[in-house]
């Protein structure tokens, strides 16, 4: 442990994991951090954003109580600020992001957002749920490319609709397969 020229303690190695761990289950056992969390991201400060969504993407992949306390934290910020959708945030941060590096823990975000949900109704669910709030033209496409598993689970419910890229066949057979 060392302390940087801002008084800010840096932990490597071993206790860095275990102060990782640590943390991120006193986040999961306490629901009030939560509202710390989207108070948080209300600012216009897109490191400390930054840094939430970093954190809200290893509360994701922690555990399935962790990826609960990230989608509970996108909804107190949605409830907060009036919003209609609770991923309309990270749609809106990923459109105007000011850096490559905020695009890219807002992209790992929403990877680990769906790669995390429970099951594959889920996934789909909330991959459907990122695509509706962004802009069709251009994040919405890149979201389902740039999801590995989405591939993978429309094949798993028997669709063949990804290799064609068209959103009405795709439409259809989900209509098709609910029916």
């Amino acid at each position: 442990m060392t302390n940087d020229s801002n008084g800010t303690t840096v932990t490597t190695g071993k206790s860095a994991k275990m102060d990782s761990r640590i943390g991120l289950e006193y986040i999961v056992e306490n629901s009030d951090y939560v509202n710390k969390l989207g108070l948080a991201l209300d600012t216009s400060n897109a490191t400390v954003k930054k840094q939430v969504f970093e954190l809200l993407s290893a509360l994701c992949a922690y555990s399935s109580n962790g990826y609960k306390r990230a989608i509970e934290t996108l909804e107190y910020y949605k409830n907060i600020k009036g919003e209609r959708y609770r991923l309309n945030l990270v749609i809106v941060e990923l459109d105007k992001a000011p850096s490559v590096e905020y695009q890219i823990a807002l992209l790992a975000f929403i990877n680990c957002v769906i790669i995390s949900a429970a099951t594959l109704q889920d996934r789909i669910r909330m991959r459907n749920e990122f695509i509706e709030i962004a802009d069709r033209s251009t994040i919405s496409k890149n979201i389902c490319r740039a999801d590995l598993h989405c591939t993978q689970d429309f094949s798993e419910l028997g669709l063949d609709v990804i290799s064609n890229g068209n959103p009405l066949t795709l439409l259809v057979s989900l209509v098709k397969l609910g029916s």
